[in-house]
């Protein structure tokens, strides 16, 4: 008798956790997954639309120089840097699972040095920087800055968004 309830006990509770976890499995595909965004994709539109004009493709080394961004901030990057040390075109596009905050601080960092830098004697570097953008959107954050920043973050907004 014994035995025979211990063994409805245990068939009933793995009902139960079986209902439970077909319940979550469920609620959990109803939820938004971010978008994927194909970063070579985009980098190779943002170059075949001539967007990009005083930027070359960056590496990961000249992220974390301009940025202070390790690779183990991000789970994957589009990054176009500066081709002389007198151009401000830049654009970056970090994924981040674990959160953008990191890397869209870094991007307003980054924004706001430029800015310093220039601010005494490069008036077309300046007006430029004044148009940068900064965009985060779930798993995803922006930075575009340049003569045609405003149509690069459309782009990248476009890219991104869910």
């Amino acid at each position: 008798m014994k035995d025979r309830a211990a063994r409805i006990s245990f068939i009933a509770l793995t009902l139960l956790f079986v209902a439970g976890y077909a319940v979550f499995s469920a609620w959990r595909t109803k939820q938004p997954q971010p978008k994927e965004a194909d970063f070579a994709a985009l980098g190779d539109e943002l170059l075949s639309a001539g967007l990009l004009q005083s930027s070359k493709p960056g590496t990961a080394r000249e992220c974390m120089k301009n940025f202070g961004l390790t690779s183990d901030s991000y789970e994957e990057i589009l990054y176009f840097s500066p081709a002389t040390f007198m151009d401000v075109e830049e654009v970056l596009v970090v994924r981040a699972p674990e959160g953008t905050k990191a890397a869209a601080e870094a991007m307003r960092s980054r924004l706001s040095e430029l800015q310093k830098t220039f601010e005494n004697y490069g008036t077309f570097q300046s007006a430029m920087l004044k148009e940068a953008q900064v965009y985060e959107n779930g798993v995803y954050a922006c930075y575009a800055a340049g003569e045609h920043s405003s149509e690069i973050m459309t782009m990248l907004r476009k890219a991104v968004e869910e």
